[in-house]
């Protein structure tokens, strides 16, 4: 007689200890509504993704994916601004005071720019199963994600060198370790 409700959050123990989670949630409008009350408590915004509870876990599948882009593109632009000698730090400031505010590109920017991986608030390994995740659920729904395979070699290259325990932004080694032959 019970319902089930997937609800994946988004947020950092810091956001569920102060009640301020994103919440996604799917599942019978019965059980969901009934969920309300407690998900409201633990969350600033619960999304509802229908009446299919695995929707909800395709979209927290999809805001991984898309942060997992994020750090791939933060190492990248960093590592463009290192190799001419620019103030990183204020590279990410910037960004972070104009284009993009926020968690994602001012917490793992500033992390990328310091080199900065421990403690890990989500581990390489983590980012590789939730890249792997996103590349399922493509082909599950006949869907190509060109840039699924890059960033599962460059998790993979990450885990290989660097080791499991780092946080996931420590890909951008990766990139950072990445030359031109024939360039300095």
């Amino acid at each position: 007689g019970y319902g089930y409700v997937s609800a994946p959050v988004i947020g950092r123990p810091n956001a569920a200890a102060a009640g301020a989670l994103t919440i996604l949630a799917a599942g019978a409008p019965e059980a969901v509504e009934a969920s309300m009350p407690m998900l409201e408590v633990m969350g600033r915004r619960v999304w509802q993704y229908g009446s299919s509870a695995s929707a909800a876990n395709v979209a927290k599948i999809a805001v991984n994916f898309l942060i997992a882009h994020a750090l791939q593109a933060l190492a990248e632009s960093i590592t463009l601004l290192e190799r001419y000698g620019l103030d990183t730090g204020q590279f990410v400031e910037m960004i972070n005071d104009s284009i993009f505010p926020g968690v994602i590109y001012g917490g793992y920017g500033d992390a990328i720019a310091r080199g900065s991986y421990t403690p890990p608030g989500f581990t390489t390994v983590l980012g590789l199963k939730d890249v792997m995740l996103a590349v399922q659920a493509a082909a599950d729904a006949g869907v190509d994600l060109p840039t699924g395979p890059l960033l599962r070699e460059i998790f993979e290259t990450s885990i290989a060198e660097l080791g499991e325990d780092l946080d996931w932004a420590a890909i951008a080694e990766i990139t950072r370790g990445r030359v031109v032959p024939g360039t300095p």
